[in-house]
């Protein structure tokens, strides 16, 4: 994926938004497991605002542990936070 090659947080899973649909789907077979977990998730994007788009369509679908990382990685960065790249 091209916005995950130009530099993510060390640990983090990427699913395009786009997919998040049917990676949150429990009758999916292909179902992302992340997104049935118990623990906190932080979703984040380039500047914010398709991971807060992504977070009101979880939490809609019951997900409770759930944060938006405010200003996305460009902020993380600009925080002093690790990126790989």
């Amino acid at each position: 994926d091209q916005e995950r090659a130009m530099g993510f947080i060390p640990g983090s899973d990427h699913i395009p938004m786009g997919q998040i649909p049917d990676a949150a789907d429990p009758q999916n077979p292909d179902r992302n497991p992340l997104l049935e977990s118990d623990d906190h998730l932080v979703v984040y994007c380039a500047a914010g605002a398709r991971s807060a788009k992504v977070v009101q369509f979880l939490m809609a679908g019951g997900r409770q542990r759930i944060s938006n990382l405010a200003g996305g990685i460009q902020g993380w960065a600009q925080a002093g936070g690790a990126i790989t790249r």
